[in-house]
């Protein structure tokens, strides 16, 4: 069913949840937001400015949003001084703010504001040039970077070749143990530092539907199944003949079980060390918001997160513009998995005011676990946004 562009009236508002098949959440039925209702993403450059940083949370309280996923990490480089990973080279003589991340928590703290530390796991470079850092993955461990169905290391591509791929940049492995080690100390630096009420996690995935036949993968794999994933990936004219159709069907499902739960294994080694840290902070995910192709293309199972208490909610990154679309993967999202664990993501950046928080609307009435806008740092450079997601909030709060 093709849905009308908004605006809509209220009427025609009722009629479309009716017709979409969630007149049993419709506003009055009791739902409780486990979480704050109403969050924002806040992208890690505005920890580069004092004045920012006083700023956003003097606006982010004076709207009503109590929650905040603070980027705290990108391209393996920490936005913080880290013991870990190799700190931002944007932080060098910063000496009005040394520690950015902590001067944030202690002013969101000052004004009731929750902080979620959010965190670029698998992502780790996209600059022409390489990290200056010699500590830094890039320069350290190539052998820790994802390869593409043909075994080639995207490591040993230029950033020119990765985008002709329609590759980002260069991913880390969730199957190298080394990475998974690195990013259960940087969460444990986090959360032994600094008193942050969640830890949010971004780029947990592979790249592209292709990417994962690396050897570390492939050997994982052969062990298991007794078959080069490799040969599958490459070959699948002499494996018909070998396996028949339906073999190779059952291979090919085989392969996207085993590289989802590569990564699912990556969220479970996190999950754990968090429990063993004794801290109640809860761990959250930023997904892809169609479970089918999150988990097909990128290995990104967020439902099987969600319903083995891997994570206490996600966050799917819904920023369509378009309102058929957003409907379409929020009817979708319900269906698979548990809505009272789901954020809904909206974007700011590429419709009006208007638009975003009517899809806010959608979401918080379906009887989602909230709403996050993607980000406060579009929002503050749009006249008057802070204002109407205040009046967004007021309402939902009545």
């Amino acid at each position: 069913m093709k849905l009308p562009r908004f605006p809509v009236t209220p009427v025609i508002y009722l009629l479309l949840l009716l017709t979409i098949g969630f007149s049993n959440n419709l506003p009055g039925d009791e739902h409780k937001n486990t979480k704050s209702p109403t969050s924002a993403w806040i992208v890690r450059y505005l920890l580069l400015s004092k004045n920012d940083i006083d700023t956003a949370v003097r606006d982010l309280s004076d709207a009503g949003i109590k929650t905040v996923f603070l980027q705290v990490s990108g391209r393996c480089q920490s936005f913080f001084p880290s013991a870990i990973l190799a700190t931002a080279e944007e932080l060098d003589n910063r000496g009005d703010l040394a520690d950015p991340f902590k001067y944030f928590i202690n002013k969101a703290q000052q004004r009731g504001i929750s902080v979620h530390a959010w965190i670029n796991v698998l992502f780790a470079w996209s600059k022409p040039q390489k990290p200056a850092a010699d500590e830094h993955p890039f320069n350290l461990h190539p052998e820790w970077f994802t390869h593409n169905k043909r075994g080639e290391s995207y490591r040993a591509m230029t950033m020119g070749r990765l985008n002709r791929l329609s590759v980002s940049g260069y991913f880390l492995s969730p199957a190298e143990e080394g990475v998974v080690n690195l990013m259960g100390r940087y969460i444990e630096e986090i959360v032994t530092k600094y008193n942050v009420q969640g830890i949010h996690l971004d780029y947990i995935r592979y790249p592209t539907r292709g990417s994962g036949v690396g050897p570390e993968e492939r050997s994982l794999f052969e062990r298991r199944f007794y078959m080069d994933p490799l040969s599958f990936e490459t070959d699948n004219g002499s494996l018909v003949e070998r396996y028949g159709e339906e073999g190779v069907r059952d291979l090919d499902l085989k392969w996207k079980n085993f590289r989802a739960g590569l990564v699912t294994d990556l969220v479970r080694s996190i999950r754990a060390d968090l429990r063993r840290s004794g801290q109640d902070i809860l761990l959250s995910a930023a997904v892809f918001p169609d479970p089918d192709s999150a988990r097909v293309i990128y290995g990104q199972d967020w439902p099987t997160w969600i319903a083995e208490d891997l994570v206490d909610f996600v966050a799917i990154m819904n920023y369509s513009p378009n309102m058929s679309e957003f409907v379409r993967v929020l009817q979708k999202s319900k269906k698979k998995s548990d809505s009272s664990r789901i954020v809904v993501g909206v974007a700011t950046y590429n419709q009006s005011i208007t638009n975003t928080l009517k899809a806010a609307r959608f979401a918080r009435d379906w009887g989602f676990d909230g709403v996050s806008f993607f980000s406060y740092n579009d929002i503050s450079t749009k006249r008057r946004s802070l204002e109407h997601i205040r009046r967004f909030i007021r309402e939902s709060e009545q």
